[in-house]
């Protein structure tokens, strides 16, 4: 089990160091990742019992809820696929769904306090976030939240705003995972993706978990 975890922690890093330096992970990877754990169960077969199953098809089962539902990339599933196989208990608890949903709130964590800090650094220098938006009380709160002002040389950030009627406003709706990266300055964007890449996120619920 101990060899296990170390193998899941060591591809969860190398995923990481990808993440955050291109924000892409190659999927060889994982491949790796899913056959060095099949490989150890040559070793370690005996161990295998019905939770170590159950812990296994939540992760597949988490994969499919993830890619269906939510807006997440195809590196965020096939991670969650390769722990279920190299180490899917970590104790008495089924790892891949807790290191998966771990990963998210420690992500949205960092994106609210990225945003929060910028958007307070904003408000500081007279700077309105949402100025020359359209959007009520609760979307300009829940902007101030989850999107900020873009700043110059900032990178990975998606569109939060969109056209109406020939006029900016507030827009909040979830990205998808091919959304193109805004690049203008000035404008407003959301939401993980400056704070922390999400394999970073899921290896420190690794390690935590």
């Amino acid at each position: 089990m101990e060899l296990r975890a170390a193998a899941a922690l060591a591809l969860l890093c190398a995923a990481s160091v990808w993440d955050v330096r291109r924000r892409e992970v190659p999927d060889y990877l994982w491949i790796f990742g899913g056959g060095a754990g099949a490989l150890l169960y040559v070793w370690d077969w005996e161990g295998v019992d019905g939770f170590w199953i159950f812990s296994a098809l939540s992760g597949a089962a988490t994969a499919a809820f993830a890619w269906r539902f939510l807006p997440v990339g195809g590196a965020d599933v096939l991670a969650v696929l390769a722990v279920s196989v190299l180490c899917p208990v970590a104790g008495p608890v089924p790892a891949p769904p807790l290191v998966f949903f771990g990963g998210l709130v420690l992500e949205h964590l960092g994106a609210l306090c990225v945003n929060l800090r910028r958007n307070l650094a904003d408000l500081a220098r007279g700077i309105r976030p949402t100025a020359g938006l359209d959007g009520g009380g609760y979307e300009r709160a829940m902007a101030f939240l989850c999107a900020h002002r873009r700043r110059a040389g900032e990178k990975f950030t998606f569109c939060a705003e969109s056209a109406k009627g020939g006029r900016r406003a507030i827009d909040l709706g979830a990205p998808r995972p091919d959304s193109k990266f805004e690049e203008r300055e000035g404008v407003l964007v959301t939401w993980a993706m400056p704070a922390m890449p999400f394999m970073l996120a899921a290896l420190t619920a690794g390690v935590l978990l």
